[in-house]
């Protein structure tokens, strides 16, 4: 196995791992998504997942259950909003993780970036959605909405944790380049042997 498909299936067991974190909390619509991300990525079904799923079948049959919009915490319209949000930002997160990294390690003012240490500050977040917004101009062509500070800051906030511990310039060659990875945007899979745990 390359080293570049280990480092996505790497990054694709940590989303559905964060997804148990949110549905074990309390936030059913997590498991909904787990099966999304799993059919997406072709992704074994976690045990976790997989009781879960099961009980709702048990419940359904002995009449204990009607409907399945409680258990994925469905809103129907409101729902389906938050789905086509969640999208968007997906779409843009390479974009907007590329534009941070840039800001933290690149060619945005020092002076600026000072003032914002361990974190990315209003403006840093506006110069960030200016920046991916740029990059993802053939997104915009497409229709998809342009992304805003609170959109970045969702981003940031689930995925960017490890820029916001790059040191201001990036820290010198060697610490810097440490931090630079972050997961590139995974394609569908199809037609391929599924991820074990």
């Amino acid at each position: 196995m390359s080293e570049n498909r280990k480092r996505e299936d790497g990054w694709i067991l940590s989303k559905l791992s964060t997804l148990e974190n949110e549905f074990r909390a309390g936030n059913d619509a997590a498991l909904l998504e787990l099966l999304f991300q799993c059919a997406y990525y072709q992704a074994v079904i976690p045990d976790w997942a997989a009781d879960a799923l099961l009980s709702i079948k048990a419940r359904l049959r002995s009449g204990d259950l009607l409907s399945l919009d409680k258990e994925f915490s469905w809103k129907s319209e409101s729902h389906a909003r938050l789905l086509q949000k969640n999208d968007r930002l997906e779409k843009f997160m390479p974009h907007v993780l590329a534009a941070a990294l840039n800001w933290r390690c690149g060619t945005v003012d020092a002076e600026f970036k000072a003032k914002h240490v361990g974190g990315f500050g209003t403006e840093g977040l506006d110069t960030i959605a200016a920046m991916a917004n740029k990059s993802a101009i053939d997104l915009i062509d497409q229709g998809v909405k342009k992304i805003s500070r609170r959109g970045v800051k969702t981003i940031l906030d689930n995925h960017g944790k490890e820029i916001k511990k790059i040191p201001q310039g990036g820290g010198g060659s060697g610490h810097g380049v440490a931090h630079l990875q972050m997961p590139n945007l995974i394609e569908r899979r199809m037609g391929r042997k599924t991820l074990h745990d």
